[in-house]
């Protein structure tokens, strides 16, 4: 099956900078998470006009002619290049919609399947599905032609079987200059054709306009991803403090405290136990993190411990290592039972490039060191405190890399 994100919109009415599927929705872009979604259920296209065509790169894209406008010029611009089976259509600007929803769209009868919702409270804009009296779809009339609400409210999502696309040359462009995929579902029922319907739930369907909706949305993921979360066995001491995101995976047994954020790629194992105030992202964590840490990237394996106010990136810190306090980690390998001493800094960056800095087994790094990457420290070395580490430390060596302390005569002022 293909899927057909509709992205080429011109986001008239969001105040934002520039096009609302480029918005951060907790930490990924609305087009990334949709791409993310729709990837696991088909062969992902994407319709965009020049200015996403530059910001997207991991997907199929086609540039629509924007001197036409409306769902259906889209649509016509599509099957005038790809000749398809069914094709399912999605909105660019459904950040909550989830594989059961696009599952439940897909296995529902009918050449033309309609994705519909309850009518919102308060939604104006949202297109009016007209029943007829055995409750089937007559025809979806947009809402600046049909001021009056109905009982669903059209969400944009449609699946448009191979059966019903010699319908799409057929949509005609409006007094509103536009021309709209939703009469497709009219043209269907004259000429004879099955329009299904699926039901689908507001915290999937529910699309934005403007600041105060995207504003509305970004809590009601919160609300769903929190659900969620708790189905999976995990322990949150206060889950409504807790942020999460589209993919935060956390296993049964982890222990999450309160005023934690999870940025995206985050694998919370089951031995986890992410202490109060931290931030974590793109990683997979099976020791203790926090409190106040900040995982950027990396891995923490189980029993690994990484303490208050300390930075790891692109790092792996292996199973017993602890680096408690105040210290930078990054680029780096941590070997089991290591113990990193308060406020150590791994200097991996030389102005240009970035390098890494590989730490044995069961190595004493003492405090307020600094190690000057690219560099490699060997098991049960000891590095004493205070140090500036310049060159390798072999295994079981002991170094020192500070002036010696000299004592002298305060003069008298």
């Amino acid at each position: 099956m293909k899927i057909l994100i509709l992205a080429a919109g011109r986001s008239s009415r969001f105040k934002g900078a520039g096009s609302k599927v480029l918005v951060n929705f907790w930490g990924s872009r609305v087009i990334d998470i949709l791409i993310d979604k729709a990837q696991k259920a088909g062969q992902v296209y994407l319709m965009v006009n020049d200015e996403i065509d530059a910001q997207v790169q991991h997907a199929n894209k086609i540039v629509q002619d924007m001197a036409k406008y409306g769902t259906g010029a889209a649509l016509q611009h599509y099957f005038a290049q790809h000749l398809d089976d069914d094709v399912l259509v999605i909105p660019g600007d459904l950040p909550l919609i989830d594989n059961s929803a696009i599952e439940k769209i897909c296995s529902a009868a009918g050449d033309i399947v309609v994705g519909v919702m309850q009518m919102p409270e308060g939604a104006e804009r949202y297109g009016r599905v007209m029943l007829d009296d055995k409750s089937n779809v007559k025809e979806i009339i947009e809402y600046q032609f049909h001021e009056a609400k109905t009982m669903f409210a059209n969400t944009g999502v449609m699946l448009i079987r191979k059966s019903a696309q010699y319908l799409i040359p057929q949509l005609q462009v409006n007094s509103a200059n536009e021309t709209y995929l939703t009469d497709i579902v009219k043209l269907a029922n004259e000429s004879g054709l099955n329009v299904g319907i699926a039901r689908l739930a507001h915290d999937c369907a529910l699309g934005f306009n403007d600041i105060e909706e995207l504003n509305y949305l970004l809590q009601l993921a919160q609300t769903k991803w929190r659900v969620q979360a708790l189905k999976s066995g995990a322990i949150f001491y206060d889950i409504e403090s807790v942020y999460l995101s589209h993919d935060t995976k956390i296993e049964a047994g982890a222990v999450i405290e309160p005023n934690c954020v999870f940025s995206p790629c985050v694998h919370i194992k089951s031995n986890a136990n992410i202490k109060a105030f931290s931030v974590l992202s793109d990683c997979v964590v099976d020791g203790v993190v926090g409190p106040f840490a900040h995982i950027k990237s990396g891995e923490i394996d189980n029993t690994a411990h990484v303490g208050a106010f300390v930075e790891v990136s692109k790092s792996h810190i292996q199973t017993g290592a602890k680096i408690k306090h105040l210290a930078d980690i990054g680029n780096a390998e941590i070997g089991s039972k290591s113990n990193i001493g308060a406020g150590v800094v791994l200097c991996n960056y030389d102005g240009k490039n970035k390098h890494d800095t590989k730490i044995g087994n069961n190595v004493m790094v003492g405090a307020n060191s600094s190690l000057v990457a690219p560099i490699e420290i060997g098991d049960n070395a000891f590095l004493a405190a205070g140090g500036v580490y310049t060159q390798n430390v072999q295994a079981q060596e002991f170094a020192i890399a500070r002036t010696k302390q000299e004592n002298r005569v305060k003069r008298e002022k």
